[in-house]
């Protein structure tokens, strides 16, 4: 007989702290919605260590898995009732982590720094952390070292649906962003995306004029280059480093975090399109055989995107030959969405693609040429629909 999951006996959490303005604050939340006993808090520096270390607790845990978050996340209020519900609708067997979503306040919406691990792996996990020499350097010590033992292990690893569970770096200590934001400064530099971190920053600022924080971290961006001090910045801006957050202050963000809801977001998200996902999955399975029995149509198919169309195709995995979902985000690569694996256009003729959906008929030209500049390929057939 399966035992039903319960959150007080099948979940282990471990918080990450290198000793954040919010780390308090974070277990503080944390404890109004699990039971202290579940809750671990370590501070292990450099953040390899503190890796290493969650999947060790892990590893010595008999709950099936292993919740890790660091200390500048600010739980929703019913984030770990979400969480324990999404999870019950995930085949997590062969998954090796699970990432949510979270309101990062430099850069929007973001899947990072909250991982639902799948702690029957983590012993072996453990073990191939510990032949790593800590010293090492990563850009990402997590995700990097997670991604090569998922790969060995034919493991998944994925994210979940896209509906905030946290806020992320927010009440932060200067001291704390200033060598965040250089790193993340070579991230963005690495990933291309240095502009679209900029362009929401400047956009938040003339928004919130008064919040020192964006003005702050604007100007690590405009001096990443150059070789400058937290004091250098601090002066730049003219403001000095805060200090600890006060009990009053604990009180006032907890009574602002209480309007956010999960669950709400949720089950307002699903409400409003079950139905228009549900008919346009009957028209997309109708079109979609139609097409493929009209024109005889075989062999392994893609989807291009990881939007409606996605959701609707996850629907119909079962009853059509969908092998892949076709990501232009290449940071995506590698990753699972619901057993699929999530693939760059440049990967279509390694894993045998011969059909592409696409959602729209305007995109079919736009694709076909992104197609044909990654090589010369014009045996793919491209089905459109709109949905």
């Amino acid at each position: 007989m399966i035992k039903p999951l319960k959150l007080e006996r099948d979940l282990i959490i471990v918080i990450r702290t290198a000793d954040e303005r919010t780390a308090g604050l974070c277990k503080e939340i944390l404890k109004k919605q699990v039971d202290a006993g579940r809750i671990h808090v370590i501070e292990e520096k450099p953040f390899f260590r503190a890796v290493q270390k969650t999947i060790e607790i892990g590893s010595q845990s008999t709950a099936p898995y292993l919740l890790a978050l660091d200390a500048d996340m600010l739980l929703y209020p019913d984030a770990m009732e979400y969480i324990f519900h999404a999870l019950t609708l995930h085949d997590f067997n062969l998954s090796l982590k699970w990432s949510f979503w979270v309101h990062d306040k430099f850069r929007g919406e973001v899947k990072a720094g909250i991982h639902l691990y799948n702690n029957r792996y983590s012993k072996e996990f453990y073990a191939f952390l510990k032949k790593i020499d800590p010293a090492g350097e990563w850009l990402r010590p997590e995700s990097d070292n997670m991604k090569i033992f998922a790969k060995q292990h034919n493991l998944e690893y994925s994210y979940a649906p896209e509906h905030i569970v946290a806020q992320h770096d927010f009440h932060q200590y200067y001291r704390d962003l200033f060598p965040k934001y250089r790193l993340r400064y070579l991230r963005c530099k690495n990933d291309g995306k240095v502009d679209n971190v900029q362009t929401y920053i400047a956009e938040q600022l003339a928004e919130n004029p008064n919040d020192m924080d964006f003005a702050f971290v604007q100007a690590i961006f405009d001096t990443a280059e150059e070789n400058v001090t937290l004091n250098d910045i601090l002066n730049r801006c003219g403001i000095d480093e805060k200090q600890p957050l006060k009990p009053d202050e604990h009180k006032a963000i907890i009574n602002e975090l209480s309007s956010k809801s999960v669950i709400a977001d949720y089950t307002n998200t699903i409400t409003g399109k079950m139905k228009q996902w549900t008919d346009s999955y009957e028209l997309f399975k109708s079109y979609v055989k139609e097409k493929f029995i009209c024109e005889n149509l075989t062999g392994n198919t893609a989807v291009y995107g990881t939007g409606a169309l996605s959701e609707i195709v996850l629907m119909a995995k079962n009853d059509l030959n969908i092998t892949a979902i076709i990501d232009r985000d290449p940071a995506n690569a590698g990753s699972y969405l619901c057993g699929i694996p999530i693939i760059p256009i440049e990967q279509i003729s390694e894993h045998g693609i011969q059909n592409i959906v696409i959602g729209s008929l305007a995109h079919k030209d736009q694709i076909r040429e992104r197609i044909n500049s990654a090589f010369a390929n014009n045996d793919l057939n491209i089905i459109s629909m709109n949905v």
